[in-house]
């Protein structure tokens, strides 16, 4: 089959890598009383949604609405105000032509439809709604094969964004959404594409995981998002603290970071110092001050922490039949995704062989 090409906005797609998703607009769902008036500040293409939205987030450049019934489908509404300035709508624009061109991939927050109103400088788009990483991070016990999944899922969909010839610049964990099964990446205001990433110079992202050639000299590349992406999990480890917090104060900290001091071992690490060794190194070699010593692609990351994750869930399989507690071949078929390797996945197959 020949390969096509389909233009949207200033992106191209491949087709075979995009699979079109639009619901529609379903006004049979059952009314529910107005939770508050807000009907006037949703732009019209989507006031029928209003009577099951509440508002979440009022500030005078941003607005966000989610669905607050389960008898609907749980979808958030974003409108940016921009008023009179051109450049946030700029961005609020090409958010929507991102958004746009990924969606239908795995592991990205899929854009369901928008509206651009020129007049009103107010761009608005309706998303799925998902779990934020924060959200779960606050409620649920952390293992070591959970960091992995995070870790090998964000590399995935900054692959994903990669193959759709875009430069994810601002990973943060506030832009990444989990729910025990996938990793998502949503809000793609700051993305670029990949030929425009030389070039851009502006001081984009959230300064606890910024690069430091970022802060410094404004360079974004795969390198500097590997950074990020380290950083998150850093984080996580270091139970949602950056390094050198608490005992210093942020700016201390982040001038510490951004001269290349080595970090302090992170809290979970230090917990489990042999288990989770070999998690640490390739969060090292992620975070590496110099560009250059940081893994090239997000493949080569991915590809360590998924052999790192094949050891633990290996490990788990052990202690649960010393414990006299049998892992269920349906367990092992969710686990297969998380690794690449040819060896893990042939493992897999031989441990569900032997649980039927």
């Amino acid at each position: 089959m020949e390969e096509t090409e389909r233009t949207i906005g200033r992106f191209f797609v491949d087709e075979a890598d995009y699979e079109p998703f639009r619901p529609k607009v379903q006004p049979e769902w059952p009314p529910l009383p107005l939770m508050n008036d807000i009907t006037d500040e949703i732009p019209e293409k989507f006031r029928p949604y209003a009577q099951w939205m509440k508002k979440v987030i009022d500030r005078p450049d941003l607005k966000i609405f989610k669905t607050v019934t389960r008898r609907t489908p749980e979808v958030c509404l974003k409108v940016i105000c921009c008023r009179d300035n051109e450049e946030l709508f700029r961005r609020a624009v090409r958010e929507c032509e991102t958004a746009e061109l990924l969606r239908g991939r795995p592991g990205i927050v899929w854009m369901l439809d928008c509206d651009i109103d020129p007049d009103r400088k107010t761009v608005s788009l309706l998303e799925e709604m998902e779990r934020p990483l924060n959200e779960y991070l606050s409620v649920e016990e952390l293992y070591p094969l959970t960091v992995v999944h995070i870790g090998t899922g964000i590399l995935d969909s900054l692959i994903q964004i990669q193959k759709a010839g875009i430069l994810y610049i601002d990973v943060h964990p506030g832009n990444i959404y989990y729910d025990e099964k996938k990793v998502k990446i949503g809000d793609f205001g700051s993305a670029l594409k990949l030929c425009e990433a030389e070039e851009y110079n502006e001081l984009t992202g959230v300064e606890s995981f910024m690069a430091p050639e970022v802060w410094r000299d404004r360079k974004y590349s795969v390198q500097s998002a590997i950074y990020s992406a380290g950083m998150v999990l850093y984080w996580i480890l270091n139970r949602c603290t950056p390094p050198f917090l608490p005992v210093r104060t942020k700016q201390e900290a982040f001038e510490k970071r951004m001269s290349g001091e080595a970090f302090p071992v992170p809290q979970l690490i230090q917990r489990f110092p042999e288990e989770m060794k070999d998690l640490y190194r390739i969060i090292q070699k992620m975070t590496a001050f110099d560009p250059a010593e940081r893994y090239k692609t997000f493949e080569e990351a991915r590809h360590d922490l998924a052999l790192i994750g094949y050891e633990f869930f290996l490990e788990e399989i052990e202690e649960s039949h010393k414990v006299g507690f049998l892992v269920g071949a349906g367990d092992l078929e969710q686990t297969v995704p998380l690794f690449d390797s040819f060896t893990a996945n042939n493992r897999v197959c031989d441990l569900k062989d032997e649980l039927s």
